[in-house]
């Protein structure tokens, strides 16, 4: 209850905070707000529309499935589309003294994420600004609202309205883990929210996947994943030894995770997120029967 009270509060407050930038008044807000996550507390600054996500945050689920996971005390959390850190904010509610690398092309977004990590004075945190793809190359992020940390920017085109295109730099994931993150770090987790790159991302890395043994936290939207390429997807992960689970959630917050066996159907957004678990380990979380979606 007392949790539901606050979250509550941190929706009110970013009402007030939008609404008073709306009205040209963003003068009297303050620079930052603090908030609390689990045990954790958390500085949150502001730059106009910047960081209310952050104060009116959502996918609580994640919390829930960070804090069940088998990690390692070195455990690094790869964040590929950090934008404004929403999720490196659940990773240190977890895990305080985690190491943290977040890859984001867009330079609002990189510039914040600097400035969070700054505020907070985190440690062993890292910001890559490039876009991920399966070849080095110059590309356009594509925004779609007025919004300068635009969650829904992609590479690719789509029939929504782009009001703004970026030129960015995309990069092999391959080559950014491998300058990056150290060998020694066993099992990480990554975080996959690319925007329809997912199956360029995967693919690119399909041959790294046995060897690594990380967790994999995958957004696979059908809005940009074709039936083949999320039957490539799963494919993938089951030839390197994976086991894939449709992350489940009620009112925004964990249920349980389903076995995935067949991704050729279409499913809605709020189905499309999936955690990818080497067989050799299990989630400590109730597994329900196999989900088949014809």
């Amino acid at each position: 209850m007392f949790f539901m009270k606050t979250l509550f509060y941190y929706k009110a407050l970013a009402w007030v905070i939008r609404l008073a930038q709306k009205l040209n008044l963003h003068f009297l807000l303050p620079s930052a707000v603090h908030i609390k996550m689990a045990k954790e507390s958390f500085l949150v600054p502001l730059d106009r529309e910047m960081g209310i996500n952050n104060i009116d945050m959502d996918e609580f689920w994640m919390i829930g499935l960070l804090d069940r996971l088998d990690l390692d005390a070195d455990s690094m959390f790869i964040d590929i589309g950090a934008n404004v850190g929403q999720s490196l904010i659940k990773w240190k509610s977890i895990k305080p003294e985690g190491a943290y690398l977040g890859i984001e092309p867009n330079p609002d977004c990189v510039g914040y994420l600097l400035n969070l990590i700054r505020c907070n004075q985190w440690n062993d945190c890292q910001v890559l600004p490039f876009a991920v793809s399966n070849r080095n190359r110059e590309s356009l992020l594509h925004l779609h609202f007025k919004d300068r940390s635009d969650r829904s920017a992609s590479l690719l085109r789509s029939d929504f309205n782009v009001t703004k295109s970026i030129k960015v730099t995309a990069r092999p994931l391959c080559e950014l883990l491998d300058s990056k993150s150290p060998k020694a770090r066993t099992r990480n987790i990554i975080k996959i929210d690319a925007e329809g790159s997912e199956y360029d991302i995967i693919k690119s890395i399909s041959e790294r996947l046995a060897d690594r043994q990380d967790y994999y936290i995958i957004e696979i939207l059908c809005l940009y994943n074709t039936r083949e390429m999320r039957i490539e997807i799963l494919r993938l992960f089951h030839k390197a030894a994976y086991r894939v689970y449709q992350i489940r959630k009620k009112n925004d917050f964990l249920e349980d995770l389903k076995l995935v066996t067949r991704l050729d159907g279409e499913y809605p957004v709020e189905e499309s997120d999936f955690l990818a678990v080497p067989e050799s380990v299990s989630p400590n979380i109730d597994i329900k029967p196999c989900f088949d979606r014809a």
